[in-house]
């Protein structure tokens, strides 16, 4: 096993007393997390793996992730406005064939992103596969303790903070709902990954880390 101390570490919001911190992953209820933290005084810190802190992520399903980060990607564009909201697929296929020609695997890094994420189903930060936020080593993975994304995870997160004696006492709201126009785009986007089988394979192997994750983990609120 690697010597932890030899180890970066990470950033996430680590309560006051320095008793948790939580590992964000975007569309991974980073906002909800951050305000439900906010009235308990949490603070982004980066926190070396050497030091000695209660560590939680949350993760979701990495094919539901992905339609909910492509529209996170993509729905500020108004190209792409003007045409998703419409009612007619074929128009939606049209721009979905687009977007996912365009952005080919190339050979160079993007943004500092390690080559195998550099491919046509990276659209920006939202669509980065989970597993590239954890570093995930042998000596760090059993760091962290696990969460799936529900609609009692306040109630899943108020438990473990009662067992590792953490001052914080959470909601089960949901921050942000989708609106009509980003739930379309979702639609479509599913409908077109449902006509396209190619194009489907391709991405589900592009999300295969992520599976892979799952497999190896055991959740805390086991679901």
């Amino acid at each position: 096993m690697n010597n932890l101390s030899s180890l970066p570490g990470q950033s996430g919001l680590c309560d006051p007393n320095f008793v948790v911190q939580h590992i964000p992953i975007a569309k991974n209820a980073t906002a909800y997390l951050g305000y439900e933290s906010l009235k308990y005084r949490w603070q982004h810190q980066f926190v070396p793996y050497s030091t000695t802190i209660a560590r939680f992520v949350i993760l979701r399903d990495p094919f539901e992730r992905y339609l909910s980060a492509v529209v996170a990607d993509i729905s500020h564009t108004d190209i792409y406005k003007n045409f998703l909201f419409s009612n007619n697929q074929d128009k939606a296929n049209n721009i979905f064939d687009k977007i996912f020609e365009e952005n080919k695997p190339s050979t160079q890094t993007i943004d500092g992103l390690p080559p195998f994420l550099v491919n046509k189903f990276y659209l920006g930060y939202h669509t980065i596969i989970q597993t590239n936020f954890l570093q995930l080593q042998s000596a760090t993975l059993n760091l962290y303790t696990f969460f799936k994304m529900s609609i009692t995870l306040g109630d899943d997160l108020n438990k473990y903070f009662q067992e590792i004696d953490c001052n914080a006492r959470f909601s089960n709201r949901k921050l942000y709902e989708s609106n009509e126009y980003q739930s379309h785009i979702r639609n479509k986007l599913n409908s077109y990954l449902e006509s396209r089988k190619k194009i489907k394979n391709e991405l589900m192997e592009y999300l295969q880390p992520d599976y892979n994750l799952l497999q190896l983990i055991d959740f805390h609120n086991g679901k």
